[in-house]
């Protein structure tokens, strides 16, 4: 009777070797989902903290092409340039495009700016209006 008892406690003590099986596939399941979803957050933050820093250099590069005092007026200088600018400890590829509109007063400029290693990826392209008065 003693056997009995004995037997039938170590019976309900443990889990079985599919339970754990299974429950390991669960765990590791889960583990994947996590480590995919948390190297998506950091690639997506480092795909934002770059646009940012491109924007930046967008808005500084259209600002700089007409704040410096030149022979000719910068609303006369039509055509394409294309330059390199280090900003925030980075070279940034930057190509800008002054085109004229149909009123003779008012012209598009458009910045394309792209990392310098990488110039055929443009990461942002600012247009803007610019106008002769």
């Amino acid at each position: 009777m003693f056997s009995l008892q004995r037997l039938s406690r170590n019976k309900t003590r443990g889990f079985t070797l599919i339970e754990v099986l299974i429950a390991l596939a669960v765990f590791a399941a889960v583990g994947i989902t996590l480590a995919k979803n948390a190297s998506t957050v950091v690639l997506q933050t480092n795909r934002m903290e770059e646009t940012a820093l491109a924007w930046s250099v967008a808005s500084n590069v259209a600002n700089d092409r007409f704040i410096r005092i030149e022979d000719e007026s910068p609303i006369e200088r039509t055509g394409r340039r294309t330059q390199e600018v280090l900003q925030a400890n980075r070279s940034w590829f930057v190509e800008t495009t002054l085109r004229s509109t149909n009123n003779d007063d008012l012209k598009v400029l458009t910045v394309s700016v792209s990392d310098a290693d990488t110039p055929e990826d443009v990461l942002v392209t600012l247009n803007t209006f610019v106008g002769r008065h």
